[in-house]
């Protein structure tokens, strides 16, 4: 969630909503606490789409997560 009030009232109908605001932080000091990924009804329908995805997806989180474990 951006730290700029502007930039969040520009994209805040992509905030996370109710699922980021009850499960993250309440202190943003703490960092990047939480991610909510959407995926589109084509992957999640197709089988073999949404298991690349799910590799895909694994690796792109733990290459972004890697540095701060």
């Amino acid at each position: 969630m951006p730290r700029n009030h502007a930039e969040r009232m520009e994209g805040h109908i992509l905030d996370g909503g109710y699922t980021i605001k009850k499960y993250s932080s309440h202190e943003p000091e703490t960092g990047l606490v939480a991610i909510q990924i959407e995926v589109i009804r084509s992957i999640r329908e197709d089988d073999n789409r949404r298991e690349q995805f799910d590799v895909d997806i694994a690796d792109c989180i733990l290459t972004f997560v890697y540095p701060f474990i």
